[in-house]
């Protein structure tokens, strides 16, 4: 039975379905398209940044994503909407799905963490206000200065939580995040909930589920 579980944050545990209602009060009209791209961009400038050994805390490159989607789509961004679309993480609202699932994998006997790519600074509060000290390791890449999918980035977790990589599995709802973990030799669960084709470079270990309440009986049942 696998006792040690690790979860993604962003779009696993919490929702970033706020990010978008942010952008949308922000730029009417505008708010989908502007939060997909700020997503793209974000995720895209990590993986330059740590290709090019040029590490900035991701909430510098959340602003600099942000910065660009506005000027790609011709919008404004002034100090105001600045500061209220980026306080929008700070706002993230757990899935009410992930809330159960962390209460029975507790209740199960399990230790549990998150890995972020986000900094401590950016992931303790919201963790802590939906969770409390259920989840009991807050891991971040920025005390690696590499994102995810960095090898790297997954040792953080490994290294905080004292846990061989095999004994850890690691739940995310991205699936370039389970082909890393994977890879660096976590056992992984990908939460598909879109039902999109896992990508070819993912290994062929990855568990994939629709939701996280088919994570319990993986974890425990397995």
């Amino acid at each position: 039975m696998h006792r040690t579980v690790a979860f993604d944050v962003y779009g696993t545990l919490f929702d970033l379905a706020r990010l978008t209602a942010s952008c949308e009060e922000a730029w009417p009209g505008y708010g989908q398209t502007l939060a997909d791209m700020w997503r793209r961009k974000q995720l895209e400038y990590s993986w330059q940044r740590s290709l090019m050994r040029r590490y900035a805390p991701f909430d510098v490159v959340t602003r600099e994503a942000l910065e660009y989607s506005c000027k790609a789509l011709g919008v404004e961004l002034n100090s105001a909407s600045k500061r209220a679309t980026m306080s929008a993480y700070a706002q993230l609202a757990p899935y009410a799905d992930a809330l159960e699932l962390v209460d029975e994998l507790a209740k199960g006997g399990c230790s549990l963490a998150v890995l972020s790519n986000g900094t401590r600074a950016m992931v303790e509060p919201i963790v802590r206000r939906a969770f409390g000290s259920t989840i009991a390791t807050i891991a971040s890449v920025d005390s690696a200065r590499m994102y995810k999918p960095a090898p790297e980035a997954y040792e953080v977790l490994a290294s905080t939580l004292g846990t061989p990589p095999p004994s850890i599995v690691f739940v995310t709802a991205n699936a370039w995040d389970a082909a890393g973990a994977s890879a660096h030799g976590m056992r992984v669960v990908w939460v598909n909930r879109t039902g999109v084709p896992i990508d070819p470079i993912a290994l062929p270990g990855v568990e994939v589920l629709p939701d996280l309440g088919a994570v319990l009986k993986f974890v425990l049942g397995a």
